[in-house]
């Protein structure tokens, strides 16, 4: 059943109104095409165990109805043992972080599976108070074992602009450690406005029931006319400065 699930779930769908690139696991192709400032939401501004559920800063909005959206310490995340069936290791099964200490755990540090909807479920909506061209993010794997069963819905000006599933490395099939993979879409204007991410997998078969979050890249790539202008601007400072 899951096989069959993830191959509907990986096909992705994008509107043809818009155009954009995905980043699936290339953080450097990322970070070539935005080629510019990014807003980074990394998480370690905030106290351990802080619940970041419809608060607002910046420009940006986390949300959930299932669970606390708790800022905690990567290392202090744990997967209990006797609640996994097929867990060779459960103490290699914790979230890592990728930028400083602190990562986004929907339901805090236990990592368990369902039927608890305040612990099992990670799903975030990501709302940003102006509209931007790109969004990139962590995912980050309470264990990686290729079977991800994160899906992503990506919202704009119009409609939808892309929805599909966020796929995830294997380091060892079921039982594997944890791991983390980067996601990005970059859209050739302005006009995401909302990201919801889901994540489905609340059974106790292998420990892979919980997600994470961190290192949120987001923004607007400048226009071309906009670089040009500042180009521009840059060539007649230099001129003056040559006088």
């Amino acid at each position: 059943m899951k096989k069959i699930l993830l191959t509907i779930l990986c096909t992705g769908v994008i509107a043809p109104s818009f155009g954009q690139t995905l980043y699936a696991q290339n953080l450097p192709g990322f970070l070539s095409a935005i080629s510019g400032t990014q807003n980074i939401v990394d998480f370690d501004d905030f106290s351990d165990e802080s619940n970041l559920n419809d608060d607002s800063f910046s420009t940006i909005r986390f949300r959930s109805t299932t669970s606390s959206l708790s800022v905690v310490k990567a290392s202090e995340t744990f997967t209990p043992a006797g609640v996994f069936n097929d867990a060779p290791n459960p103490a290699s099964n914790v979230l890592s972080a990728t930028t400083g200490q602190m990562v986004l755990s929907p339901g805090g540090k236990r990592l368990g599976p369902g039927p608890d909807p305040a612990i099992e479920s990670d799903g975030v909506e990501i709302t940003f108070l102006n509209p931007v061209s790109f969004f990139g993010f962590d995912h980050l794997s309470q264990s990686a074992d290729g079977g991800g069963f994160t899906n992503i819905f990506v919202e704009g000006i119009g409609g939808t602009i892309y929805s599909g599933s966020i796929p995830i490395q294997n380091l060892g099939g079921g039982g594997a450690p944890a791991g983390n993979d980067f996601w990005g879409i970059v859209a050739s204007d302005a006009v995401i406005t909302r990201v919801i991410i889901t994540e489905l997998d609340d059974n106790n078969q292998y420990p892979d029931a919980n997600i994470g979050y961190d290192t949120i890249r987001y923004g607007a790539v400048p226009e071309p006319a906009t670089m040009i202008g500042l180009g521009a601007g840059v060539a007649f400072l230099i001129r003056r400065k040559k006088k």
